[in-house]
């Protein structure tokens, strides 16, 4: 049976003024977020571990106008022995 766990994953989320000021890089895989200046909206970028955030560019859905929600209501971990 897999061992369930409550768990969170933080993400860096800051005004678009904090990412241009500082101009991290993301490490290959992280999600950066965007939060406009009234809170309104959420613009996300994936870092490759190589280009400053500014170069990178935002998450999209293609053909599509709709936005991209990401959403996670539970996981499990399963423990593997490989004896």
């Amino acid at each position: 049976m897999p061992k369930t766990a409550k768990s969170s994953i933080k993400f860096s989320r800051h005004p678009k003024s904090v990412w241009e000021a500082q101009n991290p890089t993301l490490p290959a895989g992280a999600i950066g977020f965007e939060v406009s200046s009234d809170g309104s909206a959420v613009y996300g970028k994936v870092g490759d571990g190589k280009t400053a955030y500014s170069g990178l560019p935002y998450l999209s859905c293609p053909n599509s106008s709709d936005t991209i929600v990401i959403t996670c209501s539970w996981f499990y971990i399963e423990e593997v022995n490989d004896e």
